[in-house]
C-alpha cells in the first residue's frame, strides 16, 4: 500500500502499489502515471535547479528554504500537463484528477493560517507531523503551491496571449541557474525576474508575492473564469 517517489540526477525510484499495472484500476494507473512524470521533471527542477543554499548542505544543521511551493508546486501542476500533453493522459484523465485535488483544495482551511512561503520553511517541522488540527491551521505546498501555481499560469497565458506559460519561466531559470551554469541557485527574486521579463509577465511580480507571501487562498474560481469554465460542485450538479 506504500506509495512514494524520490529523484535522483540521472533517474527516479518510484513505489506504488501492484494493483496500479493490473487492469481495471482506472484511478490507481492514472496515479501511477502521475509520479512517473512528476519525478521525471524533478530531474530538472530540483536536482539541476535547486534553491541555492542547497548547493551545500551542511548535514550538522536543519537546511530550510522557502521555495517548496516552487519545487513542488510547480513539478505537480506541470509534470500533470505532460502527462495530458504527451497522450498518455486524455481529457478526461486530467479532468478526474483535477476534480480530486478540487476537493481537497476546498475541504481544506488551512490557507488562512500559513502563507506557501511560510509552509514551505517549516516543511519538516509541520507537514510531516500532522496531528488532529493540521487540516485546518496547516497547508500543503505542494497542493496548494500547484493551485497558486495554476492561478498564475492562466494569468501569464492571458497576458501573452498564449505565447508563454510558466514552463517557459522554468525553462529560463533552468538555463541561467542550473548546475554548472555561472550563477548555480535559484533565489525568489530570480523566479521573480524570470517571471516578470517572460512575454505577458511585466506586471504579475505582485500577483506572484501575493500568492506565496500572504495567507489566503489563491482564487481558483477566477483562474476557471479566465478560460471560459466554471467549476462546479458535484452536489450542484445533482
Amino acid at each position: 500500500s506504500g506509495r512514494g517517489g524520490l529523484e535522483h540526477l540521472r533517474s527516479q525510484t518510484s513505489m506504488m502499489p501492484r494493483k496500479c499495472m493490473q487492469e481495471g484500476n482506472e484511478d490507481e494507473w492514472r496515479d501511477l502515471v502521475s509520479l512517473f512524470s512528476h519525478e521525471f521533471l524533478h530531474q530538472w527542477n530540483v536536482k539541476q535547479l535547486r534553491p541555492h543554499n542547497f548547493l551545500d548542505y551542511d548535514l550538522q544543521k536543519e537546511v530550510h528554504t522557502d521555495l517548496l511551493w516552487w519545487f513542488e508546486g510547480l513539478t505537480s501542476w506541470l509534470g500533470d500537463i505532460i502527462c495530458l500533453r504527451s497522450g498518455v493522459w486524455s481529457d478526461d484523465d486530467w479532468n478526474k484528477d483535477w476534480m480530486r485535488k478540487m476537493n481537497r483544495h476546498f475541504d481544506r482551511n488551512g490557507m488562512e493560517h500559513e502563507s506557501l512561503m511560510e509552509s514551505s520553511h517549516d516543511s519538516w517541522i509541520h507537514l510531516y507531523r500532522p496531528n488532529s488540527y493540521s487540516r485546518e491551521v496547516q497547508i500543503s505546498y505542494y497542493l496548494e503551491g500547484e493551485m497558486a501555481i495554476f492561478c498564475l499560469d492562466v494569468e501569464l497565458r492571458k497576458r501573452s496571449k498564449g505565447m508563454s506559460g510558466l514552463d517557459d519561466v522554468m525553462v529560463s531559470l533552468y538555463n541561467e541557474f542550473r548546475l554548472g551554469s555561472t550563477k548555480e541557485g535559484v533565489k525568489y527574486a530570480d523566479i521573480r525576474k524570470a517571471l516578470v521579463n517572460t512575454s505577458g509577465g511585466r506586471n504579475l511580480g505582485k500577483m506572484l508575492d501575493s500568492l506565496v507571501s500572504e495567507r489566503k487562498a489563491p482564487d481558483v474560481l477566477a483562474a476557471f473564469a479566465t478560460l471560459g469554465m466554471e467549476l462546479v460542485s458535484e452536489k450542484e450538479r445533482k
